[in-house]
Formats: C-alpha cells, structure tokens, sequence
C-alpha cells in the first residue's frame, strides 16, 4: 500500500466513525449496511468513502496556495 493510500484508509475510518457519531448527535439514522465499524462496512462503501476523501487529500494544498496567494 502506497503512503497515500494508507492516508486515505487512516482518513475514511476518522470521518466514517465522525459521520456516524454525528448522526447520532443530531437525532437521525445511518444507512444500516455501514453503521458498522469501518473494517465491517461494506466494499462498495468504502470505495465511495475512499474517492470522496482522496479528493479532499488532493484538494487540501490548494487551500494553502490560496491562503499564501491572499496573504
């Protein structure tokens, strides 16, 4: 596994445990398949979560290049 995709998997597991707790802070319910631990949630799932969260990675220099940009 590459640096990145250990990044990624490290990155899916912290928003997929803070997605669902923020569920159950805000009073709704989770799709039951992945209310689950995130070594349990289904493939599919986690291939969703992967490329969401690769391109908030990807996203995230852009940030500060902006910030030094209007600094």
């Amino acid at each position: 596994m590459s640096a990145r995709e250990v990044l990624v998997e490290a990155a899916c597991e912290v928003m997929h445990d803070a997605y669902e707790n923020a569920a159950v802070t805000l009073g709704w319910t989770t799709n039951v398949a992945s209310r689950k631990p995130w070594a349990d949630v289904p493939e599919a799932n986690k291939a969703t979560m992967r490329v969401a969260v690769g391109a908030l990675i990807d996203w995230l220099p852009a940030i500060q290049t902006a910030d030094e940009v209007t600094s």
